[in-house]
């Protein structure tokens, strides 16, 4: 087989089943990349994400949530475009002005992130003080 996409026929053939249970296999298959936040051709798989799963006996489950998919408020490190945006949409040189003042920044590499627990404290003890 030289396709780009296989169907149910297409793994029935393969592995040598009923046409019944390569449809579920294929729906699994579909499902679990569409967890993994993948698009997903109703009916069809990469034959590359077959061929991975298939040397794998169908076992690995790539059902982790990519980390852009995890809300802000449940990330302790944030990029400094996040952080614009989860501090209310300020801008991106305002943001690293008061992150550097406040003590967020951590840098890992050669990326600035900001501590958005160190921040959060920050903002409360900010009002407190009102």
């Amino acid at each position: 087989m030289d396709k780009v996409m296989y169907n149910a026929e297409d793994i029935a053939e393969d592995l040598s089943i009923p046409p019944e249970e390569a449809e579920k296999l294929l729906k699994g298959l579909a499902d679990r990349m569409e967890r993994a936040g993948h698009l997903v051709i109703r009916g069809m798989v990469p034959r590359a994400y077959y061929e991975k799963q298939k040397k794998a006996g169908f076992l690995l489950d790539e059902t982790a949530v990519p980390a852009a998919r995890i809300p802000l408020n449940e990330k302790r490190l944030l990029s400094l475009e996040e952080f614009c945006g989860y501090a209310g949409g300020i801008g991106i040189c305002t943001a690293r002005k008061y992150v550097r003042e406040i003590g967020a920044e951590v840098r890992i590499g050669g990326r600035c992130l900001v501590d958005r627990i160190k921040f959060d404290r920050w903002c409360d003890s900010y009002r407190s003080q009102r």
